[in-house]
Order: structure tokens, then sequence, then C-alpha cells
């Protein structure tokens, strides 16, 4: 009888935490946080801010709230939630992560009469823009090395990365990552290299004003 109230607790312990949100980013701008969705297992939320959900893992999902939809796909595919009552519900036999990215700042999201689940991933392209964030993905190759200026954004590896920041001031940051890690970028200049194999990465710019940025 005892082994069989542990092993219940334990189940209770590990139902709790799968159906909780994980916070993997914190900023004055953004939060981002993951969770894991058992199979059969349904997410729902009366009142969910403007969010991007991000998948980072394979998924099919039947989406409740202003529109019913079933969508199916990969890692790095997403939709937009303008922000009111949503249910998700996992349809699949397997554990589904998907991250919610749901930014802290105006103007108002634009509202969709429909959600809609991104394109086909290309090489490097912008696959949903609104007046809060632009959502873009990359295909980084071996050797990679360029200049930018980015806004702040969220950074989701779908790969195994290796990679070096060099800033203006001549601080280096060199980091790798896992696939499905999730990172916040400052915003600012930098000099980019890629010092690992080819990966994907999912980048989610913050359109914030410029006295919003940091």
């Amino acid at each position: 009888m005892r082994i069989l109230i542990i092993c219940g607790l334990t189940a209770l312990q590990v139902a709790t935490q799968e159906n909780c949100w994980k916070t993997e980013v914190d900023h004055s701008l953004v939060r981002v946080a993951r969770r894991q969705v058992a199979p059969g297992g349904t997410v729902s939320a009366a009142d969910m801010p403007p969010a991007l959900l991000l998948f980072l893992t394979d998924y099919s999902v039947r989406i409740t709230g202003a529109v019913q939809q079933e969508l199916r796909g990969k890692p790095g595919q997403f939709l937009w939630h303008p922000g009111g009552r949503i249910g998700l519900e996992n349809v699949t036999g397997n554990h589904v992560q998907v991250a919610q990215i749901v930014p802290k700042f105006g103007p108002a999201a634009p509202r969709f009469t429909q959600l809609e689940p991104s394109s086909a991933l290309k090489r490097r392209s912008v696959e949903f823009e609104s007046e809060l964030i632009r959502v873009a993905h990359f295909n980084v190759r071996v050797g990679a090395r360029g200049a930018e200026r980015r806004d702040p954004t969220v950074v989701v590896h779908l790969s195994a990365a290796h990679i070096r920041f060099t800033r203006p001031d001549g601080r280096v940051e060199e980091f790798q990552a896992k696939p499905g890690e999730i990172r916040f970028d400052r915003a600012g200049a930098f000099i980019f290299e890629n010092l690992g194999p080819r990966h994907e990465v999912i980048r989610v710019e913050l359109k914030a004003g410029a006295g919003d940025r940091e």
C-alpha cells in the first residue's frame, strides 16, 4: 500500500510539472515560457495575451477558441494568437513541447480572422510580421561570418550551435546551444561567427520603440 501511495504521488508530481509553463526568459520587453503537453493533454486560457506559440517538437494539435482548427507540423513552425480565449489539445501519442513568446510592450497586436501556421521553412526568410514582432528562419552555414545590427531578439535554436559574438566595445561572447534552447539577445551591433556545424535557428525580433529597447 505504501508503495502504491508513493507511486501515486510521483505520478501526480510529474503530471503537475507537465501541466505548467516553465519560464525561460523574463525580460522587461518579453516573457518566454515552455510547456510540455502530454498525449491527449490540453492547454487552455480564458484570456491569453497576444503571443507567438512556437512548436519545439513534431506536433498535431486541435485549436479551439475564436477559431477552431487542427494543425500539424514540425519543430520551428508556429502560430500567432492575437489574444483572448484559446485551447490547445495534443492529439498525438507523443509529448509536444511548445514555447509561448509574449511581448510586454505596445502597440496592441493586430487582429486576424484565422490562426495560421508558418509556411515551409526557407533558408533565410521572414515568415511572419506584425506591429510587435518579426519572425525569421535562418539556416546558418559552416564558417558563416558577418556584421549585424538587430533589435532585441528571442532566439530559438532548432539544432546544435557554436557561436561567437564580438561587440563594438571589444567584448566577446562565445557559447554553445542545444536543440530547443531559448535565449534573449539584447539590441545592438556585433560581428557574428559560426564556429560549429550548419544549424537552424528561429529569430523573433521585438519591434519595441527606441526608448524601450534597453
